[in-house]
């Protein structure tokens, strides 16, 4: 359906009306002052003309009744592209094809409310996150010669990371990195007072794509900083990786000086500091690895 059918049907042509009465009445209104005041209603039926054209071009088939039920929604999220029909085609057909114009609709509702939630009275809200995820499904499809399969649930958040995660790919070739300490991951017990047990896994990046996995699993810039991955292959220092019950927590930066080990820095999830407690489990634990590792090197 084209979108002058769908701004056709009685729902719409009902709407547009009264838009247009308000238009008038505004317009003979002799204490109104403000030409903004005539002209916020013709720009609401355009807004709404070019909300649905942008969605009617990905989904040409989606029911009427999204419109009609999302008008608030539709006039107040903007995320205009600023790329030709050419450049948009591709993604438009992958969008078609894989996600669910219900699921957009989703994301967009959920943007909507929580905007209006932290900044209430405004007139529109622009979308970015969407817009920054559309330009990368851009750069990705465009040539056609990249395959890009669709995530698993459609969450905007998780799916622009993983549009992100393999646009980098891309544009970074996957290389090799030494693992010099931890060829293979080394799990370790630590007991506490109270009984209770966690383990620990250390293990270093195998390639420039893990460690990028790692970076954004916890929120640094490890694995996108290209400075860290050259150190690594030239053994300037080392960087291993810490799990405590298989969830991703700590990234360690060593160098070696005269056979002598020391850390760099510590960096928790988000780049946090390690506080006091921290420290002292993370001592222990690393200790213990290393204890095992030489002894797998003398067996």
């Amino acid at each position: 359906m084209q979108v002058k059918e769908i701004l056709s049907t009685p729902f719409f042509r009902k709407w547009i009306n009264a838009k247009c009465e308000d238009i008038i009445k505004n317009y003979n209104d002799p204490g109104n002052e403000y030409r903004r005041n005539i002209t916020k209603h013709w720009k609401e039926i355009f807004r709404l003309a070019d909300a649905i054209m942008l969605i009617n071009n990905i989904w040409p088939d989606c029911p009427v009744d999204y419109y009609q039920n999302n008008i608030d929604v539709l006039l107040s999220v903007e995320y205009s592209y600023r790329y030709g029909e050419r450049s948009c085609e591709p993604v438009n057909k992958w969008l078609n094809e894989n996600m669910p114009v219900a699921s957009f609709f989703k994301i967009l509702n959920k943007y909507y409310q929580e905007s209006r939630a932290s900044a209430p009275g405004r007139d529109s809200y622009y979308f970015h996150e969407w817009v920054d995820t559309f330009s990368m499904l851009v750069s990705l499809l465009i040539t056609g010669e990249n395959e890009l399969a669709p995530p698993r649930r459609w969450r905007l958040s998780e799916f622009h990371d993983y549009v992100q995660a393999e646009t980098w790919k891309i544009r970074n070739p996957n290389e090799k990195l030494p693992q010099d300490l931890f060829p293979k991951p080394i799990k370790v017990e630590l007991d506490f007072a109270d009984g209770f047990q966690n383990t620990w896994t250390f293990f270093q990046p195998h390639d420039t794509h893990q460690l990028a996995m790692w970076g954004r699993a916890v929120r640094n810039c490890v694995g996108s900083a290209s400075h860290y991955a050259a150190d690594v292959r030239k053994r300037k220092h080392f960087i291993v990786l810490a799990m405590i019950e298989n969830k991703p927590m700590f990234t360690i930066q060593l160098k070696v000086d005269m056979g002598v080990m020391s850390v760099c820095q510590i960096a928790g999830i988000g780049n946090e500091r390690l506080d006091d407690t921290e420290r002292e489990f993370y001592a222990e634990a690393f200790q213990l690895a290393l204890q095992k590792r030489e002894s797998e090197l003398k067996s």
